[in-house]
């Protein structure tokens, strides 16, 4: 190789504006970067529209919920229902009749002058709450001064003994109750009645034993009556809850389920009937009455 050859240098040559063809993709990046940028978000319209299909979704799923809820505390107040009947049927296991608390109700009769809940807790196994009085003469117990006592004043709560929908008390209260007549079943003279006797009229499936005493909404924290106490319906009509005049419970019937009033009968079955039907049907009470009754 040649010493004396010299390598040519070479030139820098500095762009001082891009290509055409790179200029005018750089320019087609930059449009979309910022056509990307904008895109992101939602305009005005369109998140109205969202949220007001966010409403009718709500407002479509609110009445399921609460028909759901409606549906659960119905199934649990029927359920309290039907162990009063099967506490009902051990104690008819028991005796041979069903409990009674008419004041008149003579030996054999094992509880006199006792209100049929205290009765109904010793099979409901909540027989700590009440006291047998024991010691009592013959004529005493004969001429009804014989009874069970609550303890602690009647105060504990008996859940089955508390409709869930008319909420949460724990003030010794009780829900359900009898038509206080000659003829129904829990207040029956001189005796309990059997279910031999209910055979010879309308039979157990169609004589009602217990539902829903009146109370309105307001008189919830103290209505409709202590269990320990033998407050009951006098008047046959039912209705719903806040059709009962304030102050009124315990003096007729009513329901806090829209659909009905859940009702008790002597075989131990539970049915939700109309509360008119309840209203112009009162021989439904009756364990001796020779009307045909249907029941819806």
């Amino acid at each position: 190789m040649r010493s004396d050859f010299i390598r040519p240098k070479r030139l820098a040559f500095a762009w001082h504006s891009a290509p055409p063809q790179l200029a005018g993709s750089g320019a087609r990046a930059n449009h979309r970067s910022v056509e990307g940028r904008f895109k992101k978000g939602f305009t005005l319209v369109e998140l109205l529209v969202v949220i007001a299909i966010i409403g009718i979704l709500i407002g479509l799923l609110l009445p399921a919920v609460q028909a759901a809820r409606e549906a659960a505390r119905m199934a649990s107040c029927s359920n309290n229902l039907r162990q009063i009947g099967i506490a009902s049927q051990n104690f008819h296991s028991a005796f041979g009749f069903f409990q009674t608390e008419n004041p008149a109700t003579a030996p054999p009769y094992p509880y006199p002058n006792t209100c049929w809940n205290l009765q109904t807790l010793r099979y409901v196994e909540e027989k700590q709450l009440v006291q047998e009085v024991v010691g009592a003469s013959q004529a005493a117990i004969a001429a009804g001064n014989g009874s069970l006592v609550p303890l602690n004043n009647g105060q504990d709560m008996v859940p089955i003994f508390l409709c869930p929908d008319r909420g949460d008390r724990s003030n010794g209260l009780i829900d359900y109750g009898y038509l206080q007549r000659p003829g129904s079943i829990l207040y029956n003279a001189p005796g309990g009645v059997s279910l031999g006797q209910l055979s010879n009229f309308n039979g157990s499936s169609k004589t009602l034993m217990v539902t829903h005493l009146g109370c309105n909404p307001q008189d919830y924290p103290i209505g409709p009556t202590p269990w320990y106490n033998c407050l009951q319906a006098y008047s046959g009509a039912s209705m719903l809850d806040d059709q009962v005049q304030i102050g009124q419970y315990s003096t007729t019937f009513s329901s806090p389920h829209f659909s009905g009033n859940p009702a008790l009968f002597a075989d131990c079955h539970v049915q939700t009937i109309d509360n008119t039907w309840l209203t112009n049907n009162q021989d439904v009470w009756n364990w001796q009455n020779v009307n045909s009754i249907t029941l819806p």
